[in-house]
């Protein structure tokens, strides 16, 4: 990303574009309204804050691969995500839990999913975490 002069961003094509608070809250309350609150009670139990909405992610720092790794969770082919514990740095690794859920965004910053994640661990220097769809629900869960 670079400033300009006249104080605008140029981001190279390659770069992610970060999402904006409006498309996610526009995301958050579709999914809601979509699945139900029976639904959320189901996921996250009776004393679940709907209005806490989950943090946004995109999966690659590359514009397109962020893209077509979330188009592969929206479908649901994509399920089990491997990241190295070397790329949260110094950060203190907290491991999601069954249940914790997330928006996963497009390179160019628009949300295409709400996953849950089913199970965490560590392995072998890395975070695997499989994960479900569960807005827009995939095609194959629909027949």
């Amino acid at each position: 990303m670079r400033i300009n002069d006249d104080c605008t961003m140029t981001i190279p094509r390659s770069e992610c574009v970060p999402p904006t608070e409006e498309v996610l809250t526009i995301f958050w309350e579709a999914s809601r309204q979509q699945l139900g609150s029976a639904h959320w009670e189901q996921l996250a139990g009776p004393r679940i804050n709907s209005s806490l909405r989950p943090p946004a992610v995109q999966l690659a720092e590359d514009r397109q691969l962020a893209t077509d790794m979330a188009i592969s969770i929206r479908e649901g082919s994509l399920r089990v995500l491997e990241s190295p514990l070397q790329d949260f740095g110094d950060e203190e690794l907290e491991i999601p839990s069954p249940g914790d859920l997330m928006i996963v965004c497009d390179g160019d910053g628009m949300p295409l999913a709400l996953v849950s994640t089913r199970s965490a661990e560590v392995v072998n220097d890395m975070l695997v975490e499989n994960l479900v769809t569960i807005y827009p629900v995939p095609a194959e869960v629909k027949k």
